[in-house]
C-alpha cells in the first residue's frame, strides 16, 4: 500500500530572526544524513541513502518557503508534497515530509525534530530507503531558515552515491530571493506563542514564536498517517511544529496525495 506522511515543526529563534548572516555551516547534506542515519541506527533501522530527486524536491520546497515568507507543506504554487517529489521524476511507493524553520544549524533542527513524535517516526520509518534534504535562506522573512526533509521509496528508483551523504546538487547559499514578507498562516492549527511544545498528535514538538523578548518553541499538532503499508493519515504542519500527514499515493492519472493539513 502506497503512502505519504507529513510533519512540520517551526522553532523560531529571536536569534536567527535577527541575524543577516544565519545560515548554517559547512556541509549540511553530510551532516543532516549522518545524523538520520546515526539516530535510525540506533533503534536497529536501515540506514538511508541520498537520491538526487529528491533533493531536488526538498530545495524546491525550501527555496518557495524563503521566497514567499511562509512554512507549510503545501506550495505557494499550490503543490502537494508528493506532487513535488513526483515532479521532480521519482516514481514513489511510499513518502514523507518534514518542515521547520529557524534553526540555524543541523544539529538544532535535527533535535527539533527527534523531538517530536510525528517527525520522529517520519525519520524512523523502516519503509522509507531514500532521502534528500534541504534549507534556503531569506533574511527579509520571519524565520530567515526554512528547512526540508524528504522521505520516499520506490522499487525503480536507486541511491545517487550509496549511503554516501555527498550532495547531489550545490549547497544552497544565502542569496534567495529577498522579496516583502507576507506571512502565510499554518493551514490548521493556529500559532501558539510562547515556550510551549505540545506533542505530535494534535500538536507537535518544538515550534517556537518570540514571547517578549525570549524565543521558545511552540508545537503544534501533528497528525500521521502509517507509512507505506497504512492508511492515510493527516497531519498539521505549522511554524511551530505542525503534524505530518499521510495519503495514498497518485494514480496513474496523476500520481499523488492528499495532504492532511
Amino acid at each position: 500500500m502506497l503512502s505519504v506522511s507529513q510533519f512540520s515543526l517551526a522553532l523560531l529563534l529571536v536569534a536567527a530572526t535577527a541575524s543577516t548572516d544565519a545560515v548554517p555551516s559547512g556541509d549540511y547534506y553530510s551532516a543532516m544524513l549522518t545524523a538520520v542515519n546515526a539516530a535510525r541506527a540506533k533503534q536497529g533501522v536501515p540506514a538511508l541513502c541520498m537520491n538526487k530527486k529528491l533533493q531536488a524536491a526538498a530545495q524546491r520546497h525550501s527555496d518557495d518557503m524563503a521566497k514567499n515568507n511562509y512554512m507549510a507543506h503545501d506550495g505557494a504554487d499550490g503543490s502537494t508534497m508528493s506532487q513535488r517529489i513526483t515532479e521532480a521524476g521519482y516514481e514513489w511507493d511510499g513518502c514523507a515530509e518534514n518542515v521547520a524553520a529557524g534553526q540555524e544549524e543541523v544539529d538544532s533542527v535535527m533535535q527539533g525534530w527527534l523531538d517530536s513524535p510525528g517527525h520522529y517516526e517520519n525519520i524512523m520509518n523502516r519503509d522509507y530507503t531514500m532521502f534528500g534534504t534541504a534549507y534556503s535562506y531569506n533574511k527579509d522573512t520571519t524565520y530567515g531558515i526554512y528547512w526540508t526533509q524528504d522521505f520516499a521509496s520506490g522499487e525503480t528508483e536507486a541511491c545517487d552515491g550509496g549511503n554516501s551523504s555527498t550532495p547531489v546538487t550545490p549547497a544552497p547559499t544565502k542569496s534567495v530571493p529577498e522579496l516583502p514578507a507576507t506571512v502565510i498562516p499554518s493551514q490548521d492549527t493556529p500559532a501558539t506563542k510562547g515556550p510551549v511544545v505540545t506533542p505530535a498528535p494534535t500538536t507537535p514538538a518544538p515550534v517556537s514564536t518570540p514571547a517578549a523578548t525570549t524565543p521558545a518553541p511552540v508545537a503544534t499538532p501533528a497528525a500521521t498517517t502509517p507509512a507505506p503499508e497504512a492508511t492515510p493519515a493527516a497531519t498539521t504542519p505549522a511554524p511551530e511544529v505542525t503534524p505530518a500527514a499521510t495519503t495514498t499515493p497518485p494514480s496513474a492519472s496523476q500520481k499523488d496525495c492528499e495532504s492532511n493539513f
